[in-house]
């Protein structure tokens, strides 16, 4: 079935063995190739004639609630899946900040060569930076928009209320497994320094603490990516005093217990789904039981109509 496809011009490295007189590399051809496997060790990889392809960055946008929050960051192009580079526009899996987990992402632009080293030179090396794995089905793209996107609009609001004041939540980014959360916030500035304007160090604390009461309460990783900018807290705080005597005040104050309260039902609605999904498991787990009892019954009567009639 490989004798049509064509030989391989290349190979990529697939794996490193540690042996006991140094690393032994395996290298695979590339996909679309006939299949074919090289085990070789370091002196002959760099002695072999062996030249380095072409260096493949991406700028990804990365998926977020809202959709123009536009947090971008590189990615490496990953020659085991795929032979050709992505085009601008295309919908990609990401590998994600925890082993196993993966991130959505459209490709804005394509780096090749010295562009593309440069990028990669930033973060320490191409080796640094995670892969795109592969383009996006649309069975991914459902998970994405009927679970990530809805955990995206739950949290939202639960990290506008629990940020200091001072602090302004922007965003969230969710991985599509739902344990990996990247939480985008706004500190508003106190002072200017030779680097610019920076936050207080108890805001960053308190911000910080935020991110992971966050986490403990849905049982995930959380990633707090902060941007300084905005009014001071200093200007915040006197028009906030000025609407507390006034009666527009109560009615800010019922919009928040409101929201609060909806998150509550969200979360208890949550919880109901979790016993329900509880319960038809036992379910389940009760009838496989009672079906395994009846089988060994109906044996044992046949074994004993069996000993009579003899």
């Amino acid at each position: 079935a490989f004798e049509y496809l064509p030989e391989p011009e290349g190979f990529v490295i697939s794996e490193a063995i540690a042996r006991e007189r140094g690393l032994a590399f395996r290298l695979a051809s590339l996909p679309g190739d006939a299949p074919r496997a090289k085990l070789l060790n370091a002196a002959e990889l760099q002695g072999g004639g062996w030249t380095l392809a072409e260096s493949r960055v991406y700028l990804v946008e990365l998926s977020t609630t809202p959709a123009a929050l536009g947090h971008v960051a590189p990615y490496r192009h990953d020659y085991r899946k795929a032979r050709e580079a992505y085009k601008q526009g295309d919908v990609v899996i990401l590998e994600g900040v925890r082993p196993g987990s993966q991130d959505v992402g459209v490709v804005r632009r394509v780096l090749l060569g010295v562009k593309a080293d440069k990028v990669a030179a930033v973060v320490g090396g191409i080796g640094h930076l995670r892969r795109v794995l592969w383009r996006s089905s649309h069975l991914e793209r459902a998970r994405r928009e009927e679970q990530a996107v809805l955990l995206e609009q739950t949290v939202l609001p639960i990290l506008s209320a629990r940020l200091p004041e001072g602090a302004e939540a922007l965003g969230i980014g969710a991985s599509l497994d739902g344990l990996y959360l990247r939480l985008f916030v706004r500190l508003a500035s106190l002072a200017a320094g030779a680097e610019g304007p920076a936050p207080s160090g108890d805001l960053k604390e308190r911000s910080v603490a935020a991110a992971a009461a966050i986490g403990a309460l849905l049982g995930c990783d959380t990633e707090l990516l902060a941007s300084v900018g905005g009014p001071s807290v200093e200007a915040k705080q006197e028009p906030a005093a000025v609407e507390a005597q006034a009666p527009v005040g109560g009615a800010k104050d019922d919009s928040i217990a409101e929201k609060r309260a909806k998150i509550q039902r969200k979360l208890a609605k949550i919880a109901e789904q979790k016993k329900l999904l509880e319960k038809m498991k036992g379910k389940k787990k009760t009838k496989k039981k009672k079906a395994k009892k009846g089988k060994s019954s109906s044996s044992s009567s046949s074994s004993s109509d069996s000993s009579d009639s003899s």
